[in-house]
């Protein structure tokens, strides 16, 4: 049994179905999904499903003897999300491990895993991607490609979106550096946005619009080049994650640091609808909105504060590319990559996982 995939969500059973569809396909051998205060069906979509086990998020008075890590952030689990998440997946990692699961990954209900060593049209082998790893690696980085929305599309990311933003290792390095340099003697984080623009601004030679404008008071929003993360998920080999501190987007050293390498890909599909725009961030408690992060704050007050028709303006005429010379200029300066197969092979799918359970609702 290869792997298993931990999921924490609320309200995703526009996304859900195809995810674990996909997922199953390309080998998962089972699906952990924790519902944060969910309201809409996705428990009725999914909980059919031989390979997925659904649950409530893991609750604090369960937890016997935690490591120290989880006890120092048990004080956020009622306000923050991603407390929760990280919980829920250590305690998926065991399991998984009790299952005979080898590797278990956390990722969110807008990412599909790319087993891939490239990024051309082949899903990838999840048994040859697991057998190229050597045995003294705990832990494997999938680096984020983020999804590029070019119109209003279908309701489904998955088929709808094959523009994704390619990564640039030595120019992500420099900038790593040079910002926090920047975050560490300057604590302004417009100021710390209006950098990352600048940076790519230069770096692209002006080659992709991120310069963005609230619909209403019409003040600036400069992006830089990522629009979510800038980083990467990760899998972890099931028998040793208890030797580790799990921090959203990877294990992190306790005694000493995961063996680690890199291999394939998260797709990340973001911002794709104006609608699923608006819900992410209404759906999120007022905490998580942290202003230290600039774009991401206001495009959250955006999606929180404003009407649809005013989100559905932004969403199109910033959080889009709908320009076909933009988009053309992107592909031939390698910015923008497409990757058509999934997109096809979502398209060709049985509809069953989606389409029987609603029957029953």
């Amino acid at each position: 049994m290869s792997f298993a995939i931990s999921y924490t969500v609320k309200n995703e059973a526009g996304l859900l179905p195809d995810a674990i569809a996909y997922h199953l396909a390309i080998g998962c051998s089972r699906i952990y999904v924790f519902f944060d205060g969910t309201t809409d069906n996705s428990r009725e979509l999914i909980s059919h499903i031989q390979q997925v086990t659904c649950a409530e998020c893991v609750e604090p008075t369960a937890l016997q003897a935690p490591p120290a890590w989880i006890a120092r952030i048990l004080p956020g689990w009622a306000t923050n999300m991603d407390v929760r998440k990280r919980i829920n997946t250590f305690h998926a990692a065991e399991l998984a491990r009790r299952e005979g699961i080898e590797w278990l990954i956390s990722i969110d209900a807008d990412e599909l895993l790319l087993l891939s060593a490239s990024v051309e049209n082949t899903i990838g082998s999840s048994e040859q991607y697991f057998d190229s790893i050597p045995n003294d690696v705990d832990q494997i980085l999938l680096p984020n490609l983020e999804a590029v929305p070019l119109g209003e599309g279908s309701g489904r990311p998955f088929a709808d979106c094959t523009s994704f933003l390619r990564r640039f290792p030595a120019t992500e390095l420099i900038w790593r550096y040079s910002s926090g340099l920047l975050r560490r003697t300057l604590r302004n984080p417009k100021i710390h946005a209006w950098y990352d623009y600048w940076f790519y601004y230069l770096r692209f030679r002006g080659a992709l619009p991120r310069l963005m404008r609230h619909p209403i008071t019409r003040e600036s929003i400069p992006a830089g080049y990522f629009l979510g993360y800038s980083n990467h998920k990760s899998f972890i080999r099931t028998r040793v994650a208890k030797q580790f501190v799990f921090n959203v987007h990877e294990w992190q050293k306790t005694h000493r640091h995961p063996r680690t390498v890199r291999r394939g890909y998260v797709l990340h599909y973001d911002l794709c609808s104006a609608e699923y725009f608006q819900e992410k961030f209404r759906q999120r408690h007022p905490s998580m909105m942290v202003k230290a992060f600039f774009f991401r704050f206001s495009i959250g007050e955006i999606a929180r504060e404003l009407p649809f028709n005013e989100v559905r303006y932004f969403f199109l005429n910033y959080l889009c590319i709908r320009n076909k010379k933009v988009i053309q200029r992107l592909r031939r300066q390698n910015i923008v990559i497409d990757i058509e197969h999934i997109a096809k092979w979502m398209d060709r799918r049985e509809p069953l996982l989606r389409d029987q359970p609603q029957n029953r609702v």
